[in-house]
């Protein structure tokens, strides 16, 4: 009955870890799609507000790069109005989730809403 349940137990560690992998590539997919939009040099492709919301979308599945460039574009105002409170949410969510360049820019939007 013992061996059944740690083997239960390993099953279930396995799916969610594979489950999380799966949902890291999703998020990972979706970043380097609104990448593409994002790029101005090539005009044809240049969506600002496309790119936005597949960032929201890797973003809220985990995806720390994604959070950062949430937060420039409502710093910047690509694809949106500018919004330093949204900025500053979304560069508080990277750099707690352990994106090192968000600690920058998050001091960069607080410095700015000091002047």
């Amino acid at each position: 009955m013992k061996t059944i349940i740690n083997m239960a137990i390993v099953a279930a560690i396995s799916f969610w870890g594979m489950a999380a992998m799966a949902q890291n590539k999703s998020a990972d997919s979706l970043a380097k799609q609104a990448d593409y939009f994002i790029d101005h040099t090539i005009p044809s492709t240049y969506q600002p507000k496309k790119a936005l919301a597949l960032y929201i979308q890797a973003g809220n599945l985990g995806n720390t790069r994604a959070m950062n460039a949430v937060g420039m574009c409502y710093k910047l105002g690509l694809g949106t109005g500018v919004n330093s409170l949204y900025a500053k949410g979304w560069f508080a969510k990277a750099a707690n989730a352990g994106y090192t360049k968000a600690w920058y820019n998050l001091g960069m939007v607080q410095g700015c809403q000091r002047v």
